[in-house]
Parts: C-alpha cells; sequence; structure tokens
C-alpha cells in the first residue's frame, strides 16, 4: 500500500462525518484553476473528500469515541493510494439530552456548528463536549445519569447534580463573591460549626424573617448602643431570677400596667419613691 502526502483544503464536511478534502502533491496541480495553455490545475470542487484514520482510543462507529473533527485546513496529512469516501459513523455536533431546567436555571447555550465542536462519547452515555463555534463558545462535561457541568461563552458556569452532593476541603474554604450570593433551600438549611464559633459580620443591616425564631444557648447576650424590642405581645419567662439593669428605667403603658408576685413586692430608693396618678391609694 502506497501512501500519499497531500494537504487539507477543506473541513466542511456536506455529510459531517469527519472527512476532509485534500489536493494530493502526485495527483493535483497547485493550480485551483485549469491552465488554458498547459491544461492543468484541479478547482477544490474536485479534489476528493477523504475520511480521516483514527487511532485505537476512539470506536469511530455510531458517533462513539473522539470525534474526527481536529484536522485544520492547511494541515498536511498522509493518505493510503486506496482513496474512498466511506463514513465511519457521524461526530456529536450538539449536546445530547439534558434534563429539565430547574427553577432559574440557565439553558444551554449550545449552537454548534460543523467542525467546530469536539467530542468524547462513550457507548454508556458519558459525553465531553470542546465547542469552538463562533458567538457560542462552550465546553461541557456530561454524565450519563444527567448530572454536567457546562461552561457557557460569557463565562457563566452552569452545575447540575441529580442526586446528592460532597464538597471536603481539608484546609480552608473560601467564597467569594462580588455580586450576591443567594442560598435557596426546598428542605432544611443548617449551618454547623464542631469544634469553634460562627461568626456572622454585616456592614450594613442583618434582616431575619421567618414565622418563628427559636434561639436555645448557655448564655445569650445582646450587645447594642440602642436595642429595640416591638411585638404586639412581648412575654418574658424565666425559671430563676430575672433582672433588669439600667441608669434609668421607664415603664410606660397606654392601659394598665400590672405587677403580681406569689411572695412579697420590694421597691427600694435611694432618694423619694413618687406615686402621681388622678387618683392615689396608699397601701
Amino acid at each position: 500500500m502506497n501512501l500519499l502526502i497531500g494537504v487539507v483544503e477543506d473541513i466542511l464536511d456536506p455529510l459531517e462525518i469527519g472527512r476532509v478534502q485534500v489536493r494530493i502533491n502526485s495527483l493535483h496541480p497547485t493550480e485551483t484553476e485549469p491552465n488554458p495553455t498547459t491544461g492543468l490545475g484541479v478547482s477544490k470542487d474536485h479534489l476528493p473528500w477523504c475520511q480521516m484514520l483514527q487511532n485505537i482510543t476512539s470506536a469511530a462507529q455510531n458517533g462513539l469515541g473522539i470525534s474526527p473533527t481536529g484536522i485544520e485546513i492547511g494541515s498536511w496529512v498522509a493518505l493510503s493510494a486506496d482513496i474512498h469516501n466511506s463514513a465511519l459513523g457521524k461526530p456529536h455536533t450538539a449536546a445530547t439530552s439534558k434534563e429539565s431546567l430547574y427553577k432559574d436555571e440557565p439553558a444551554t447555550t449550545a449552537a454548534t456548528k460543523y467542525p467546530n465542536n469536539k467530542t468524547i462519547s462513550t457507548k454508556s452515555g458519558h459525553l465531553i463536549e470542546i465547542d469552538d463555534t463562533k458567538g457560542a463558545e462552550r465546553i461541557s462535561v456530561y454524565h450519563k445519569s444527567g448530572t454536567f457541568i457546562e461552561f457557557h461563552p460569557e463565562g457563566i458556569l452552569v452545575e447540575k447534580v441529580l442526586g446528592q452532593k460532597y464538597s471536603i476541603s481539608l484546609e480552608n474554604n473560601n467564597l467569594l463573591a462580588k455580586g450576591d450570593i443567594n442560598i435557596n433551600a426546598e428542605g432544611i438549611v443548617n449551618i454547623t460549626s464542631d469544634n469553634s464559633e460562627i461568626n456572622i459580620e454585616a456592614k450594613s443591616d442583618v434582616n431575619i424573617n421567618a414565622k418563628n425564631i427559636n434561639a436555645t444557648s448557655d448564655n445569650i447576650e445582646a450587645k447594642a448602643s440602642n436595642i429595640n424590642v416591638n411585638g404586639s405581645d412581648i412575654v418574658v419567662k424565666s425559671s430563676g431570677n430575672c433582672k433588669v439593669s439600667a441608669s434609668s428605667l421607664d415603664l410606660q403603658a397606654s392601659g394598665t400596667i400590672k405587677i403580681a408576685a406569689g411572695g412579697g413586692v420590694e421597691v427600694n430608693a435611694g432618694t423619694k419613691i413618687k406615686l402621681s396618678g388622678k387618683k392615689v391609694v396608699n397601701i
């Protein structure tokens, strides 16, 4: 079997099966149009479409293996003297089936144009795509279960996991966003620190909006220049002592203020005690 040398002049295979159009040195003159004097010259339209041989890492059938779309115009190739146009299997030209979109999940930007999408596919359904289609450049790693990661042309990263997800770091884990960070769960959100503190710091407000807020701790401390507690009903209960200490203490109510005790009630003042009202009852 003799080998022939040629240069690739076109890679836009009309059948999209990985063939390239080659000008073979020993068969085709370099002139692209017939010369009226010499009669030599072969236009590109008359050059053969040649099937590329593939290595053993590619099945070269049923769209499996590595797509035969890496050759570029101007590449030099070696050909068998037995030139024919047999098809070895059409490579993938776009992402295969993705699961239906969920909530705010961005849709795939796949807009593949042959032969710009380089693919590796397996018989179980795994697929890796590296797409150089202009304006739709994309990288996708797709698992047969439907779990995938995809890089969009503008730099957006979409990551979708159809099962449980684990992210494990044996040292520090740092998350930085110049915009917002949104965490949304249809179930419970748990934040746990096994051996240290949990610190929340904001240069502006910290807002908590919930139907009920439950706080359980050995000690709860609240420090601020002003603390305001507003509610239609406010109940303070203590199984032990309840102490309120302040430089001044004002109790105001539009209605009645009631003080009840199972034992005695003591009121002590360093100076005078004043009681004022429309009617003062001395006890």
